[in-house]
Parts: structure tokens; C-alpha cells; sequence
């Protein structure tokens, strides 16, 4: 069974071990910092936080402190230091992944997908994420179906890249639910059956991922693999819309413009669309 959250007894483990120097917890909390409530944000605190990490060669934080220099988050842009901590980032990864760090040969090839620390290289980029991905590592596993996906780094093989995001699927991933959904829904590489793509978009709908809420709400209104159920549909793009997905917007704006699932209301209409045009 599971353990109910204690974000509070979480949050003070957090800061008794970041207080003790440990690395991770030092990233975590630097994360939190920036990126987590109006109350709780701290940019300089947060940039601490990292730099300490990253001086304890935990090369996420050594990362992440180099991206708040490259976009000037709480300091002052640096592109130079940037480049630096980058590629000292890249050489730590390194360390890590000749010791057997999953996690760590899956940081490479993300440093050569987009060209950080190192030149840009699809194919190193696909080599990486694939030599994790053969070992399960559930975000390596993402990243190598899409290359086989997209062709990046390797030739398409939509059969392969399936392959992949169901295994990752099979951890309780999200996203990988999701991507597995979409290829049943479209009969991408798979012979097509909503049903099954409604199975696994509720799945991947039950944590929270809001790509699946507007897709299953879409199978929903249009009565494909689940029964025709327009207030379903839009109470899956309600939620999907409240996280900002900006498709869920616009199909909520058709069903007031339309009356499906809920009175006609061309005001509300109208402002789900302007929603939905601020994401693009």
C-alpha cells in the first residue's frame, strides 16, 4: 500500500539534508526555490543551493546552475560560465556512466540532442538514450522512441519506437500511457483500436498527464472506443484546460461555441479561445 504524502515532514527531511551537504537534496531544494510557489520562491537562496550542489560535483545541479546562467534566472546572464559548467557537467556525467549510472548515460545524450557542453549530435544523441533505454531506464526508453519515432539519429521504425513507449509504459509512466495510446488511437505502426487507446489514455488520465485528459476526452465526444459522452468530454478538457493544456482550451471554446456538452455560450467561447491562442 501506498504512504499518504506529508508534503510538510517532506519538505523539512528535505532541508535537514540539504543542511548536511547532501547533493541531492541540495538540487531538490534549489528546484524548489525556483520553481515552486509564489510563497516559497527564493532565486538567490535557489541559485545557492545549486551552486553548493554543483561544488559537491552532483553534476543535475552542476546543469541546472549552468541553464540559470544561460537564461539569466536570478544572476546575470553568463553564456561563458555557462559553456563552462556545462561541459564540466557533461565530464561528470561521464565519471558517472563508466560507473554503471543509467541515469547518467541517459544525461548524455541529452546534452548531445540539444547541444550543450558538447556539439549538437542526433546520432551520439540516439546511441546514448538507446543504450539506456535497452536497460529500462523509463526517460531513456521516451527519448529513444522518438528518435525512431522521428528519425533522429537512426532510421524511422514506428514498430520499435511502439516497442519502447510501452515498455515505458509498463513502469506507470505517463507519458509513456500516453504515446502508447496515441499510436492505437491514430494506428500509427499498429493496426488502430480506440478501445485500447481509451484504456491507456485513462491510465495515463488517472496521473494527471493532461495531453491524455484532452485526448480521451475527444474519443469521449466523438463516441470512438467508449460510448458518446459529451459532458464527459468536457469535463476531461475542463481539467486538461485548467492545467494550460492550450488544446484542451480550444476544444473547450468548439463545445460552448457549439453547445456540446454545455449550453451554447459564445462568451465563454470566446475566452477559452484566447486562452488557447496565448499557448501558441
Amino acid at each position: 500500500m501506498g504512504v499518504p504524502v506529508d508534503e510538510k515532514k517532506a519538505a523539512k527531511l528535505m532541508e535537514e539534508a540539504a543542511a548536511a551537504n547532501d547533493p541531492v537534496a541540495l538540487n531538490l531544494m534549489g528546484a524548489r526555490l525556483l520553481e515552486g510557489s509564489a510563497a516559497e520562491r527564493d532565486p538567490e537562496r535557489g541559485r545557492e543551493a545549486y551552486e553548493r550542489a554543483a561544488n559537491l560535483e552532483y553534476p543535475r545541479a552542476v546543469d541546472n546552475l549552468a541553464l540559470l546562467y544561460r537564461a539569466g534566472r536570478g544572476v546575470s546572464p553568463d553564456i561563458a560560465r555557462a559553456e563552462t559548467l556545462l561541459k564540466r557537467a557533461f565530464d561528470l556525467w561521464q565519471r558517472d556512466a563508466e560507473a554503471g549510472d543509467l541515469d547518467a548515460v541517459e544525461r548524455i545524450g541529452w546534452h548531445y540532442k540539444v547541444g550543450l557542453g558538447v556539439a549538437r549530435d542526433p546520432a551520439q544523441a540516439f546511441k546514448f538514450f538507446n543504450q539506456a533505454a535497452q536497460k529500462g531506464h523509463p526517460l531513456a526508453l521516451l527519448e529513444a522512441a522518438d528518435c525512431y519515432e522521428n528519425g533522429t539519429g537512426t532510421a524511422v521504425d514506428l514498430a520499435k519506437a511502439f516497442e519502447y513507449y510501452k515498455e515505458c509504459a509498463a513502469s506507470e509512466n505517463a507519458i509513456g500511457e500516453y504515446r502508447v495510446g496515441t499510436y492505437l488511437d491514430l494506428g500509427k505502426g499498429v493496426s488502430r483500436d480506440a478501445k485500447q487507446a481509451a484504456s491507456w489514455y485513462e491510465r495515463s488520465v488517472a496521473l494527471n498527464y493532461p495531453e491524455a485528459m484532452t485526448a480521451l476526452g475527444l474519443l469521449y465526444e466523438k463516441g470512438e472506443g467508449v460510448s458518446g459522452d459529451p459532458q464527459k468530454a468536457v469535463a476531461l478538457y475542463r481539467r486538461a484546460a485548467a492545467l494550460e493544456n492550450g488544446k484542451a482550451q480550444s476544444y473547450l471554446a468548439h463545445c460552448y461555441e457549439k453547445g456540446v456538452g454545455v449550453p451554447a455560450d459564445l462568451t465563454q467561447a470566446v475566452a477559452w479561445y484566447e486562452k488557447a491562442v496565448v499557448k501558441r
